[in-house]
């Protein structure tokens, strides 16, 4: 994890909201991700994405285009382990609830082309 990621992490926890019981406990998530998900842009036309559970923590994105990969569940946050694209290796979700997640981090603009912050997934 790059200190830029440590650091937008640690600041979005004290800045966004803190967990709560409905998304983690002291062994972390107890909310299961898995299914289809409306990946919403602005401009953009909605896709269609899904999220399966690798384990205890881990949740896989596939059909997301670049928000695409492996996520870990980090306080309120879904933070990126292992991205499909390269240049996405600073992007985390901010879990509104068991049914919602809006990027909070994500890279550059310079670096994709796109400002990815605000993107919003809900469960279909």
């Amino acid at each position: 994890m790059s200190i830029r990621t440590l650091i937008a992490i640690i600041f979005a926890s004290l800045g966004v909201g803190c967990a709560t019981p409905s998304t983690t406990t002291d062994s972390g998530s107890d909310v299961d991700f898995s299914g289809n998900w409306s990946v919403t842009r602005p401009g953009r036309e909605a896709i269609v994405g899904q999220i399966s559970k690798l384990g205890e923590d881990r949740f896989k994105f596939t059909g997301m285009y670049n928000l695409s990969g492996v996520y870990e569940v980090w306080e309120d946050m879904l933070v990126i382990k292992e991205p499909i694209h390269q240049n996405f290796t600073d992007l985390a979700w901010r879990i509104e609830s068991p049914d919602r997640l809006m990027v909070i981090l994500a890279p550059p603009v310079a670096v994709v082309g796109t400002d990815y912050t605000g993107v919003v997934a809900e469960r279909q």
